[in-house]
């Protein structure tokens, strides 16, 4: 079955098949991206809050002991 493609020309469905297998990788990739992106701003705000959490068990600590 032909079916038309975006210039007016005719395309196969194989050929058809192709583009939209591409178009659906081109997303999910994008998708994964996206991801990777919020996983690393996680893992960074984590590594934060517990460098803050030292610094203030640390200075807790200072003050018990040196007043």
């Amino acid at each position: 079955m032909l079916s038309q493609g975006t210039r007016g020309e005719k395309m196969d469905k194989r050929e058809r098949d192709r583009l939209v297998a591409q178009h659906r990788q081109a997303r999910l990739d994008r998708i994964a991206r996206r991801q990777k992106a919020a996983n690393a701003d996680a893992v960074f705000l984590v590594a934060l809050g517990a460098v803050a959490m030292i610094g203030f068990i640390i200075i807790e600590l200072w003050h018990a002991i040196f007043g």
